[in-house]
């Protein structure tokens, strides 16, 4: 049996795990669907179905991952920050490694499909609404509306669709996609690593030093000059997209890939701090 990393001990974990938390996760997740079907109402009865286009119906899955991914990653270890379970899962019997991967599969490969599961579920019947509605208002005022375009109204698909844009443009959709997963690991690296690190009020903690990280980074832009373009993309938004040099490409990778993996890795050694300590 490895001291890192054994199967039969892990499955024991992620089990002791899922019976602990399975009905907070259900509870979670009825609130994100309450939370979404009200915004839904709200978007109809002010903006109206506009809302509900391609464009703004991806907009609102990838706020939506981000926003409650991360609540959901900075959840994982909440029972640290009470005195009364501290104890009990920090002499769980399992190694440091296998407590931060199962919160890496929780927060990173579990959150994220359970997500796409319920946003297309939620989101389909909108969606219909939403060309019901625009499809009668076309009919009843031709002369206000152009001639109905039902692909303006298309289901989105997480991680298939690409929208009404052509073909050349599907490579910077799958990279600017790629580089939103790769954010989303870091996002949730963060919120895991905050709510190790901070003993009292984590995900409170956490978040202000996401907000003044952001803050950071916008006068950090402002200051010198930059433009996020070039982290951002791998691309220059000029008349024509042009691809940026190769060694400025690799700077971009190098970035995107090496933040994640040095946020679990600090992660690992705050929870292996907490352990010792």
């Amino acid at each position: 049996m490895s001291a890192v990393f054994d199967t039969a001990r892990f499955g024991r974990l992620w089990r002791a795990h899922w019976a602990e938390r399975s009905k907070s996760y259900l509870w979670f997740f009825g609130v994100c669907i309450i939370v979404y079907l009200m915004m839904a109402l709200m978007a109809f009865a002010t903006v109206g179905e506009d809302t509900f286009r391609h464009e703004g119906q991806m907009i609102c899955f990838y706020m939506g991952l981000f926003v409650t991914g991360a609540i959901f990653a900075a959840r994982h270890f909440e029972a640290l920050s009470r005195q009364e379970s501290v104890l009990l899962i920090l002499m769980r019997p399992a190694s440091v490694f296998e407590k931060i991967l199962l919160a890496f599969v929780m927060a990173v490969l579990f959150y994220p499909l359970m997500y796409t599961v319920i946003y297309t579920m939620c989101n389909y019947p909108m969606v219909k609404i939403a060309q019901a509605i625009r499809l009668a208002d076309v009919q009843a005022n031709p002369s206000e509306y152009n001639v109905y375009e039902p692909e303006d109204f298309a289901l989105f698909i997480p991680f298939f669709s690409l929208g009404d844009a052509a073909a050349k443009d599907a490579f910077y959709i799958r990279i600017t996609q790629g580089l939103l997963a790769l954010g989303f690991i870091s996002v949730q690296a963060f919120c895991v690593g905050g709510s190790l690190f901070f003993k009292r009020l984590p995900m409170l903690k956490t978040v202000l030093a996401a907000f003044l990280l952001f803050v950071g980074f916008v006068l950090l832009i402002a200051i010198t000059g930059a433009s996020p373009e070039l982290l951002f993309g791998l691309w220059y938004e000029r008349q024509e997209r042009q691809l940026l040099d190769w060694w400025q490409m690799a700077a971009v990778f190098m970035f995107w890939i090496g933040t994640p993996i040095m946020l679990w890795v600090t992660a690992f050694f705050h929870l292996k701090e907490r352990e010792v300590a």
